[in-house]
């Protein structure tokens, strides 16, 4: 069907006359050209469309034009007509389309290049009258004068040209911020380099030089627009210095594959097809042999001499994953991720968020660096895009606006995810150097890739560590548990004994002194304070009992009752939602009541002026929320609450809220808290109607 509109037999070198002494080499440098400016142009539209960016619109505009100019430039050198669509366009009408695009290359040059600076113009606006100008002329030009015609077109074309080359380097030498600098040589060696070759070429093409010269005009300048529309992407300029180093080792490897060929080529001669199948094979086995190898070397060679930052960065990571390999502890883990990414002069900060269960949000991890948000929720922009897309990686691009967005969010440049099963646990963020000190303030793709990897590494690392903290933190409670039995079982008969001479001593009749009963008086306060850290004890270690329906509604009104006292004394006022009906569940009315009067009594020695215990009715189950309007709890204390033997409090013993914690997880039911300085604390009491009761000891 094609082949019905356009003639295929155009892009056939083998089709073409040898008229004025044309080269075949010329005519597929053109057709390769072509082809790779229409490519290239599909990918700046495309990204445009993406992102809105002007810049990678009129990169399109100067790939298409150059296309079209390097079309019409085959049609016009090896004179013939295009076919297209059934319609016939002259040999005589491609030479003046050939002129006349070629006086507007400029233009479309200076309207591309100037939005990768993104200022204003780069030389004066004139340029493009100049070219439009000269464009008219040469398309309406007699077809006689075609020789003078294209002479005066290309000295005019690669002035203008010239004279934006010229502003390139102006800036380059009047730079003062490194990536300014840095993006203004690499468009002055690429600009330089095209208008170098692009010159021996056309000179060539038109007979006005007679030598061999080589035609690689059209390729350079292909190769160089796609570098433009790889910085326009990547405006930090890592990934387009790598690019352009892979360019180099593909370059040098070609020329060592070339020469094997070559000198192959020159053994077998053209009389000999035994001799020549031969050395096909053992050139195609010398090339398999050496290939891997010398690929190998020349990257080292490079990474080594030419891009000593990315492999310091390398071996830094491979050094960080030795290291990661060796914890074993989620604090050390962390700790280790962040100590040894900044042992690299390429990272500014790092910073973990770890989820947190209890408060169900990311908190940033105490060794961060990151000057960020210290917590983010569930319905942040970040956590969002994590759990929604289970994207392992997010960094910056031109095409994706809502990226640059989150990353500015968190103040990085790249935040990976680290996933166990389905289940977001954590965001790594990095920032690299600053831009002021290093114009490659960014990461390239293989080293984003080996981030990755020490990502994935950290979540199969962080599997296990929990694994190993979870059971030794088993291990630890019942310890704990069989020694506060012990303990509490020992101390419980001789206070009983104390107090009891406590009392007889308060009711004796020789005790007449005011300072010998304010003794007696202090001596049942601590006898009594010190009962009930016995009791603490004894309830920690005690087994869940038999469960009972129970209505949620009286079990927390009796609870309210017993922390009446409490309450009056700190002057708190509690207040009560029961819901409208009912809410009846299997559990253990008694410690689930235990629990109740201990967050009360938490949030009234908080001096909090108000506590709301409302109780709500799921689906699944039911959820009781008290909350207060404290002073909060600060963000380094939050994660170590349910921790036994861990208190804030003067006269605390550090066992209640593990005590509430235990009792919840027991009547499998989950114990959270949310918690903002200076606004207050919410405790959350999560249990299921139908209860499968887990064995604790």
């Amino acid at each position: 069907m094609l082949a019905d509109f356009f003639n295929w037999d155009f892009f056939g070198g083998q089709s073409y006359r040898d008229v004025h002494e044309t080269s075949v080499v010329i005519i597929q440098a053109c057709i390769i050209t072509f082809v790779a400016g229409v490519w290239i142009a599909i990918l700046c539209y495309r990204s445009a469309l993406k992102s809105q960016s002007a810049a990678f619109f009129w990169c399109g505009n100067f790939a298409v034009v150059f296309s079209l100019w390097d079309l019409f430039f085959l049609s016009s050198y090896a004179q013939r007509d295009i076919e297209l669509w059934n319609a016939s366009l002259s040999n005589e009408f491609a030479l003046r389309a050939y002129l006349g695009l070629g006086a507007l290359l400029p233009s479309f040059a200076h309207a591309c290049i100037r939005r990768v600076y993104q200022s204003r113009y780069l030389v004066t606006n004139r340029i493009h009258i100049i070219s439009f100008l000269t464009a008219i002329i040469a398309f309406f030009a007699p077809y006689e004068k075609q020789e003078i015609t294209t002479l005066v077109v290309g000295i005019i074309s690669f002035l203008a040209l010239a004279t934006i080359n010229w502003k390139i380097w102006r800036r380059y030498r009047r730079a003062q911020e490194a990536r300014l600098k840095t993006k203004s040589l690499f468009l002055g060696v690429g600009m330089t380099t095209v208008l170098l070759f692009s010159a021996i070429g056309q000179l060539r093409a038109e007979n006005w030089i007679r030598l061999p010269l080589p035609y690689l005009g059209g390729i350079f300048t292909i190769i160089f627009i796609y570098f433009i529309y790889q910085m326009i992407g990547n405006p930090r300029l890592r990934e387009v210095r790598e690019l352009m180093l892979r360019g180099v080792r593909v370059f040098f490897l070609s020329v060592i594959l070339s020469t094997i060929f070559i000198l192959l080529v020159a053994w077998v001669g053209s009389s000999d097809p035994e001799l020549f199948l031969f050395n096909t094979f053992l050139g195609s086995f010398i090339i398999l042999m050496i290939l891997d190898p010398l690929r190998k070397q020349i990257d080292s060679f490079i990474m080594k001499r030419l891009i000593v930052d990315s492999a310091e960065f390398e071996k830094a990571l491979q050094n960080l994953l030795r290291k990661v390999r060796r914890t074993r502890s989620s604090k050390d883990l962390f700790s280790t991720l962040n100590s040894g990414l900044g042992e690299s002069a390429r990272v500014y900060k790092s910073g973990v968020y770890l989820w947190d269960p209890a408060a169900l949000l990311f908190r940033v991890t105490a060794d961060s660096s990151l000057n960020t948000p210290q917590q983010l929720s569930n319905e942040s922009g970040m956590v969002r895009y994590f759990t929604t897309r289970k994207a392992a990686v997010l960094k910056e691009s031109a095409e994706d606006s809502e990226s640059i967005k989150l990353l500015r969010e968190l103040r990085a440049h790249l935040a990976f995810s680290i996933f166990q099963g389905d289940d977001l646990i954590a965001i790594w963020a990095i920032r690299t150097s600053l831009a002021g000190e290093s114009a490659y303030t960014s990461f390239t793709n293989s080293e984003i890739d080996l981030l990755a990897r020490v990502a994935l590494e950290v979540s199969t690392i962080l599997d296990q560590v929990n694994y190993f903290e979870r059971m030794e933190s088993q291990q630890r409670l019942a310890a704990l548990g069989e020694m506060s039995a012990a303990l509490a079982h020992e101390i419980r008969n001789p206070l009983g004994a104390i107090q009891g001479a406590a009392m007889l001593l308060e009711s004796s009749p020789t005790l007449s002194h005011a300072e010998d009963r304010e003794c007696i008086s202090i001596l049942k306060s601590e006898l009594e304070r010190l009962q009930q850290t016995v009791d603490q004890y004894l309830h920690f270690a005690r087994k869940t009992e038999t469960l009972v329906e129970s209505d949620a509604r009286i079990v927390t009104q009796k609870a309210i009752r017993s922390a009446d006292a409490k309450a009056q004394k700190t002057r708190t006022k509690v207040v009560f939602e029961p819901g409208e009906k009912a809410i009846t569940l299997l559990t253990d009315p008694l410690k689930l009541e235990q629990v109740l009067i201990n967050l009360i009594q938490n949030a009234c020695e908080a001096f909090c002026k108000n506590v709301r215990i409302s109780v709500l009715d799921h689906e699944a189950g039911i959820e009781i929320l008290v909350s207060d309007d404290g002073p909060g709890i600060p963000v380094d204390v939050l994660p170590n609450i349910f921790t036994p033997l861990f208190t804030t409090k003067k006269a605390g013993s550090g066992l209640g809220l593990p005590i509430c914690k235990k009792i919840v997880d027991s009547l499998s039911g989950e114990l959270r808290v949310q918690s903002q300085v200076g606004t207050g604390t919410t405790f959350s009491i999560r249990l299921k109607k139908n209860l499968e009761v887990k064995a604790t000891a």
